[in-house]
């Protein structure tokens, strides 16, 4: 079931409420595996940011089964689970946040 009023998108049980400035991330939207144009809006980050990210990229740190899955098909849909990509984002900024004081230090 996909519906849409303007303000929100409702899929399933994902349940995610557009603001005027942008998304407030719903707890139920958490634990879902989601189509890339919802995650980007969820995520804040572009699409071609989204997929950069994934390990088959050098570079990349998103790990597929853990983080996103591909279908069974060339042109099937990337499903992203949201809780997993946001935790990895938060531990990626808190890294460099560190590295970063450590750097300022020397």
């Amino acid at each position: 079931m996909l519906s849409t009023n303007g303000y929100g998108i409702g899929i399933g049980d994902l349940n995610l409420c557009f603001l005027k400035n942008g998304l407030k991330k719903s707890a139920q939207a958490k634990n879902a595996w989601v189509k890339t144009a919802v995650a980007i809006n969820f995520l804040n980050v572009s699409a071609q940011t989204l997929k950069r990210y994934r390990s088959i990229n050098e570079g990349g740190f998103l790990l597929e089964g853990k983080h996103y899955r591909s279908g069974l098909h060339s042109n099937s849909s990337i499903l992203w689970d949201l809780e997993a990509v946001e935790e990895e984002f938060i531990h990626r900024g808190l890294v460099r946040v560190q590295a970063d004081k450590v750097l300022a230090e020397v």
